[in-house]
């Protein structure tokens, strides 16, 4: 499931990456884009060397903040068994962004994951409330114990 969350947020991150791009100085939107692609495709093929890599010079057209290259670094250490990694980025995500759909799902199953099931199912609450609609976040709700 958290596969489904990463896939469709690195779709919507591609829109919001080359917004970022065009409010950079000297970011190339197209540039951006395609970094941010091939990073996705990188991510979900499971060659992380070369994610980083990309994530590297990514990071060099974007700021050090964009919620883009915190999704995506993010994701990759998710992928990369780097749950303390995760949980950080996931945690600045939603801090940034409270009610952020993905990074919330992400943030609460890595809290599940690391024995942090209070967290977990206070974060799935909070997104039942939010998106009563929503499948994705109803199976997360049922898996942490909080069936609405």
């Amino acid at each position: 499931m958290a596969k489904d969350v990463a896939a469709t947020t690195a779709a919507k991150d591609e829109a919001i990456s080359t917004t970022e791009a065009a409010s950079t100085t000297e970011a190339d939107p197209d540039k951006v884009s395609s970094l941010a692609v091939a990073i996705t495709g990188a991510i979900a093929a499971g060659r992380k060397e070369e994610a980083e890599a990309l994530l590297q010079q990514l990071g060099t057209h974007l700021p050090a903040d964009s919620i883009t290259l915190l999704r995506l670094r993010a994701w990759q250490a998710f992928r990369a068994n780097d749950q303390a990694q995760a949980l950080t980025l996931y945690r600045q995500i939603v801090e940034r962004l409270p009610g952020d759909e993905p990074a919330s799902i992400s943030l609460a199953a890595l809290s599940w994951k690391s024995g942090q099931q209070d967290e977990a199912r206070q974060i799935s609450h909070g997104l039942a409330e939010l998106y009563p609609n929503s499948d994705i976040v109803q199976r997360y709700s049922a898996l942490f114990g909080e069936r609405r």
